[in-house]
Formats: structure tokens, C-alpha cells, sequence
């Protein structure tokens, strides 16, 4: 909207999406300069195949299939091609939302889909930044979820105040200690434009 009050907004482009998917797959191509310097037309597809088999969902794909339409095929790949059981995390690192317990309920409809080889789990990280620096984590499962299933609130994980990422948040090397004890295969903070930008130097750490 505000785009639209001061005349910026070029373009809409609305998709409708009618069957469930993976959200990677809907990313568009991003360009990476080739051996001759130019963007190589298959790069993007490539980058986000790579992503999509780093999390269990590309199955194999034929060699004899040219490697643009290989690296596509992979990235339209379904969910039901993991056969790796996935743990994911999740940790309240803002104000309480109204959506926050549709979120899980979404990762636990995700990782636990009947077309699934091996079901998934989430790993659950209780009151926020002190939680995940000090490993304070549960596995949640179905009975224990019922009772918070389109609820608002935090009362099933709690958080911490993003203020408390200037005290607690510094050493990163704890955060990751607890990832890495829970074997995670990913982490989802929830939280809001100043938590996020702490959660950019976690994700650069994690990739050191």
C-alpha cells in the first residue's frame, strides 16, 4: 500500500498456487556469473536445487536429462522425495503474534506429511535467546500441540523481548552449540525487523 500511495509500485504479479508447495520452489531464478564472466542461464536453478537437496527433497535425476532441465526438475521436486528425518527449531525471539502457533502448526504439518519417508521433528526452544543459548529444548509432539492449534500467544514455547538480544544475544557460539547438540537441520526465529537483523549474523555464523 504504501508503494502504491507514492507511485513506486511498477509492477504486481499475483501466482495462485492451488496445491501445496514448498516455498523454495517458488523463488526465482537467481543469475551467477559463468566461466566467461556473463550469468550462467542454468546457475539459478542450480543454487536452488543445491538448497532443495540440502534439505532432503531432490530425488535423483536421470544424467542423460540436459542439465537446465535436470536442476528444474529438482527444484519442482516434492516433499514426499525426503528420506531423511528432518529436525527442525524454533525460537520466539520478539512479541507474542497472533499466527504463532499457526507457524508450528505449519512446520508440523510439513516435516510429518503422510508422502514422507521418515516423519519429521520440531524442536521447540523454550523463553527465546536464554533458551537457545542454554539448550533449554523439547520435542513437541501431537498431544502436547493440540490444546495451543490456532491459539494466540506464546504460552507454549515462550519468548524474550528483543531487548534482550543486546544482553544475551552477543555470544553466538552458544546458540550454535544448542543447534549442534540438537542436531537441527534448520532453525526458524520468529521475531520482528530489529530481531531479524540479529538473526542474519547467527545464520553468517553458522555458515563460518
Amino acid at each position: 500500500p504504501s508503494l502504491c500511495r507514492t507511485e513506486n509500485l511498477k509492477a504486481l504479479k499475483i501466482i495462485s498456487v492451488l496445491e501445496e508447495q514448498n516455498v523454495l520452489e517458488m523463488l526465482p531464478a537467481l543469475p551467477v556469473a559463468g566461466p566467461s564472466g556473463y550469468p550462467d542461464a542454468t546457475s539459478g536453478t542450480r543454487a536452488h536445487a543445491a538448497v532443495l537437496q540440502s534439505l532432503g527433497d531432490s530425488p535423483p535425476v536421470d544424467e542423460s536429462t540436459p542439465a537446465g532441465d535436470a536442476e528444474m526438475r529438482r527444484s519442482s521436486s516434492p516433499a514426499s522425495a525426503s528420506k531423511k528425518a528432518m529436525r527442525i527449531g524454533i525460537a520466539i525471539l520478539g512479541k507474542p503474534g497472533p499466527g504463532v502457533n499457526n507457524v508450528i502448526h505449519g512446520m508440523m504439518d510439513y516435516l510429518n506429511l503422510p508422502e514422507r519417508h521418515t516423519p519429521g521433528t520440531v524442536v521447540c526452544v523454550a523463553m527465546g535467546i536464554g533458551g537457545l543459548r542454554a539448550g533449554h529444548t523439547f520435542e513437541l509432539d501431537e498431544k502436547t500441540f493440540s490444546p495451543h492449534r490456532n491459539q494466540g500467544g506464546c504460552d507454549l514455547i515462550g519468548q524474550s523481548e528483543p531487548s534482550d538480544l543486546r544482553t544475551l544475544g552477543e555470544d553466538l557460539s552458544l546458540c550454535a552449540r544448542t543447534a549442534i547438540e540438537q542436531n537441527l537441520d534448520g532453525l526458524v526465529i520468529w521475531g520482528g525487523r530489529n530481531v531479524h537483523a540479529w538473526t542474519s549474523r547467527l545464520a553468517e555464523y553458522f555458515v563460518e
